[in-house]
């Protein structure tokens, strides 16, 4: 398995073209050295089990998994749903490992590529496997036909707390493309009793070249009661680099991700 490990990459200034430029680069060649069978090595299916979610959808294709708190309702303006036990009522099957991990999970819809989930007899749409090192993880997303022709996602991300990440990051290729065509970065600012405060980064870029079209900033503080998100807020968005001239950016707007 490729090293997958950003943080010297995510942890350099990222308001700045250089550093944000290094970020990519640190993601295609991660994404450059894993595929299907480097991500599947190392499985034990004997230890494996199949847990059921409904709701989640347009949140990526992670569903209730979803390592980041924030990204979901921001990028899909979606909450994660919640685990049931009736396949035929499920948007997603998660395959989770020995150690209580998910190391597979599929999203039921149109399939291009015919596969469909066995006990739920739904087609999976997109299939994505998981990997670990320690407290960081590892997310490759198979779009549609399972087999990445059509583009994939890349998640490079790594836990602080528990349920919480310090970082974060999130890569769409299309076809064969080096680079990805759009990269979300989140990264924990600081971290107070009772909140987190997050930078979020939104990444416009051309997938064969990697040359930066568009990089926005915006900060999110995220409110905690008893261990758990109760209250969000996020501020303007700020500009960092943009190919065609300054464009006006609206304030995020979206539902509660607590």
């Amino acid at each position: 398995m490729v090293n997958f490990d950003i943080g010297a990459a995510i942890g350099g200034d990222l308001h700045a073209d250089a550093g944000m430029r290094a970020l990519i680069r640190r993601m295609a060649q991660i994404r450059a050295g894993v595929g299907r069978k480097e991500m599947l090595a190392g499985r034990d299916p004997a230890g494996e089990t199949v847990r059921y979610s409904q709701g989640g959808l347009n949140m990526t294709p992670f569903g209730f998994f979803h390592p980041s708190e924030l990204m979901p309702v921001v990028v899909g303006n979606a909450k994660r749903g919640r685990i049931i036990r009736d396949p035929a009522k499920a948007n997603y099957a998660h395959t989770i490992g020995s150690d209580g991990r998910a190391v597979e999970i599929r999203q039921f819809g149109e399939s291009f590529g015919g596969e469909r989930e066995a006990a739920s007899g739904k087609p999976v749409s997109e299939t994505t496997y998981c990997a670990y090192a320690g407290d960081a993880g590892l997310m490759l997303t198979f779009e549609r036909d399972n087999e990445g022709e059509l583009g994939d996602f890349l998640a490079v991300y790594r836990r602080g707390r528990p349920g919480q990440i310090d970082h974060y990051a999130f890569g769409m290729w299309i076809g064969g493309d080096r680079f990805p065509s759009m990269l979300t970065v989140e990264r924990l600012v600081r971290e107070r009793e009772g909140a987190r405060e997050i930078e979020w980064f939104e990444v416009s870029l051309d997938g064969k070249s990697g040359e930066l079209e568009l990089s926005v900033l915006d900060r999110f503080e995220l409110t905690y009661r008893g261990g758990k998100c109760v209250d969000w807020s996020g501020g303007a968005r700020k500009i960092l680099f943009c190919s065609e001239g300054l464009k006006r950016q609206k304030p995020f707007g979206g539902a509660n991700p607590c």
